[in-house]
């Protein structure tokens, strides 16, 4: 875009929005949803841990008290593991995106491939970011949680003296 107002030459079918800037905005947003992927791999350490945790706690070799927090450890875990895929997809679709930035062939594309519901359809570009922001947040939340968590129950654990 110039100083003088926004190109008009070069605009997508779908969005109205100039190439240029549907193309960098697809790419903000790849490397957006790109952040996630270290929330992911931390999240599957600790999802092993709740669950090496449960396992402890079930054969007797841990206070059996600690499976319920192992058991939500691993919900949280595969939550956000599914989260993390979801946010990995949208980061690999915007990066194509931002290589070829014709969301009308993009959507037809993704409904051949059964993965975009028709009502879906037709979208501008800043409605997808949205909620791929809103998947990286949910992400982040879950994350989080499975931090806290077991950051929780140690200090709960240790208040009451290691039982």
């Amino acid at each position: 875009m110039s100083e003088s107002g926004p190109a008009t030459s070069g605009t997508t079918q779908t969005s109205g929005a100039p190439a240029a800037e549907n193309e960098m905005l697809a790419g903000i947003a790849a490397d957006l949803c790109a952040c996630g992927r270290p929330l992911g791999a931390l999240s599957r350490l600790l999802t092993l841990a709740g669950a090496i945790g449960a396992v402890a706690a079930l054969v007797g070799t841990i206070d059996a008290a600690l499976l319920a927090p192992g058991l939500v450890a691993v919900a949280i875990g595969l939550w956000c593991l599914w989260l993390g895929l979801r946010v990995d997809l949208d980061a690999r679709l915007f990066r194509r995106l931002a290589c070829s930035p014709d969301l009308a062939a993009f959507d037809a594309a993704m409904r051949t491939a059964g993965l975009l519901p028709p009502e879906k359809a037709g979208r501008p570009l800043g409605a997808r970011v949205a909620g791929a922001k809103r998947l990286l947040r949910l992400q982040v939340i879950a994350a989080v949680a499975q931090i806290v968590l077991p950051i929780a129950v140690a200090l709960l654990f240790i208040g009451e003296g290691g039982r």
